[in-house]
């Protein structure tokens, strides 16, 4: 396959890195959202705990059916149980989620 540019269709990503967060080479660039999917009993938690106890973020929301049932797991990352909702029938549990970063936000803007 043979590939030209094309004048005046060049792409420039530019030099700024808007919302960076410092993270090692090997793990993903935050920020980001992840979904982790997979079969019953596949890995999932084990997985997304050992991902993130490596991210070292400083706040962690969950939003998951199987954060109780998955205790010994989600208790290495030191979770708030304020920061737990495990009833995602209830769609306002993203607005409560939201509301906790917006008063972070406002927290630190204040002090």
């Amino acid at each position: 396959m043979k590939t030209e540019k094309l004048k005046g269709l060049d792409i420039s990503t530019g030099k700024s890195k808007g919302f960076a967060f410092d993270t090692p080479p090997d793990l993903p660039k935050a920020h980001q959202s992840m979904l982790f999917v997979g079969k019953r009993a596949s890995g999932k938690t084990l997985s997304c705990v050992n991902l993130l106890e490596k991210m070292k973020y400083d706040r962690i929301f969950v939003i998951s059916p199987s954060v109780k049932s998955n205790k010994e797991y989600m208790d290495r990352l030191n979770l708030n149980p304020d920061d737990i909702e495990d009833d995602v029938d209830d769609i306002t549990c993203i607005d409560r989620v939201i509301a906790k970063i917006e008063q972070e936000r406002d927290d630190l803007e204040e002090y």
